[in-house]
């Protein structure tokens, strides 16, 4: 069962061609993030990620950051973003107290049903800037939430 992103649903409509996000390179509408958000959704869905299940994100804040939050949003499934700026054993830490982990980008980026050992570590680039939400300042996990 989906569960309604407010946010997202009501800038898609009323503001459909409008920037939602500003990073280096790289821009995405409303309408294109609430796409985008869907297909990820669709993808955590059949990874067996279900509402209710804890989803760590470990990716940089950008883009690709945003589109798991709200394909997670969209699933009801909570979220719990890991900083990579952590150590190795805090992050390990923390992936560990959730049921799938995406640390690539999706789509087929998640890895359901996280082992409590043997985490593959993140293999991503650091970002070369901070994305943005339209008119927040630089990207933060709360900003996406609209708070």
């Amino acid at each position: 069962m989906a569960v309604p992103d407010p946010l997202l649903a009501v800038h898609a409509r009323r503001t459909p061609d409008a920037d939602a996000l500003l990073a280096p390179g790289e821009r995405l509408s409303w309408a294109e993030l609430h796409a985008r958000a869907g297909a990820a959704a669709g993808e955590l869905e059949e990874r067996g990620v279900r509402p209710g299940e804890r989803v760590a994100i470990e990716l940089p804040a950008g883009i690709d950051f945003a589109v798991a939050l709200h394909a997670c949003l969209l699933l009801g499934a909570p979220v719990l973003p890991v900083d990579l700026r952590l150590a190795p054993a805090e992050r390990e830490t923390r992936r560990a107290a959730a049921a799938h982990l995406v640390d690539e980008p999706l789509i087929n980026g998640v890895r359901p049903h996280l082992p409590k050992r043997g985490l593959t570590p993140f293999r991503g680039q650091a970002p070369s800037g901070n994305a943005y939400l339209k008119g927040s300042g630089p990207f933060r996990f709360r900003a996406c939430l609209g708070s």
